[in-house]
């Protein structure tokens, strides 16, 4: 039986490990499959970067919801952690505020929406339904960046006032 020596197994797996991060900061082909469907104006790196900012919102995202579960075990547990949880609602309020901006940018710099299943509709094809769509999510981005800055300042005038 033939074994590979302790270092030549961590190194293929930093190796593996190393090319599925790579594979999921810059996917393959990405880039050229957007700038196909929406030919012009860079589509396919904005689309990376939109990719990049989703991937870098869920790894928060995913912080702020393990600092809510934590808080509320907390909780549970009759110590007070208003704070904690406070904390953990700011992070996801603003992560979603975040990646939902990146969406209303996509949405003005492709110039149009994809549907699932179906062919891109464009900005030219369907002007008022493209304003409409832009209004909506501008004024939930709005919403979402309110809710996500009196949670933080909330968060802080609370801490201040503990700190006191």
């Amino acid at each position: 039986m033939l074994t590979r020596p302790i270092e030549a197994t961590n190194a293929s797996r930093i190796q593996k490990v190393r090319a599925v991060l790579l594979g999921l900061w810059s996917p393959k082909g990405l880039a050229e499959q957007v700038a196909r469907d929406w030919p012009g104006k860079a589509t396919g790196e904005a689309f990376v970067l939109y990719w990049r900012a989703r991937m870098l919102t869920w790894a928060s995202g995913s912080i702020g919801f393990a600092i809510v579960a934590v808080g509320l075990i907390a909780s549970f547990a009759e110590y007070r952690t208003t704070t904690v949880i406070l904390a953990g609602f700011a992070i996801v309020a603003a992560e979603v505020a975040v990646l939902h901006g990146f969406r209303l940018w996509m949405l003005f710099k492709i110039g149009g929406w994809s549907r699932r299943g179906a062919e891109p509709v464009r900005r030219t094809e369907q002007p008022m339904k493209f304003w409409i769509w832009a209004t909506a999510s501008s004024g939930i981005l709005a919403i979402l960046v309110s809710g996500a800055g009196l949670l933080l300042w909330t968060l802080i005038s609370g801490l201040s006032r503990n700190a006191v």
